[in-house]
């Protein structure tokens, strides 16, 4: 999917996403609302606000994909390539990252805000500053630069 406005829309459903890309979009790669989202061996790249967007509660799951926000025609300010946003009183949402990479021009690339947020991450490579405490375990690699990859 390119070069549209928003990429995909999930608004209270289920969706698996498999084997995609999802770039050059004029705000968003994928918004999901309430929903369940399976995102799975994707590539998400260069959009003008944001990769990704989960918003009041539902369950994402990304496993072996690679967000990456770089800036070549476009000027992004403070916007985080991947934003889990969980506003009072909405359900739990649950998020659950194996093995992706979500990397940008920016010093954070993820952000969770919000309350009642489950969070399960292994085996990925973050670019943050905010949650490299947080994110820091079960092999998670926070910030990598110059360094070989040979052993991942």
């Amino acid at each position: 999917i390119e070069n549209a406005k928003v990429g995909i829309f999930v608004d209270t459903s289920e969706v698996l996403i498999e084997s995609s890309k999802i770039q050059n979009m004029s705000e968003v790669g994928l918004v999901g609302l309430r929903s369940k989202v399976l995102l799975r061996n994707t590539l998400m790249n260069n959009c003008l606000l944001r990769l990704l967007q989960a918003t009041n509660g539902g369950e994402y799951e990304i496993v072996h994909c690679t967000l990456a926000n770089y800036e070549f025609y476009f000027n992004r300010q403070d916007e985080a390539g991947s934003v889990f946003i969980n506003q009072q009183g909405a359900n739990t949402m649950i998020i659950r990252l194996f093995n992706n990479i979500f990397w940008g021009n920016l010093k954070d690339e993820i952000v969770f805000s919000g309350e009642s947020l489950d969070l399960s991450a292994a085996n990925n490579i973050f670019r943050t500053q905010i949650y490299k405490e947080i994110l820091n375990t079960n092999q998670n690699l926070i910030n990598l630069t110059n360094q070989r990859t040979d052993s991942l």
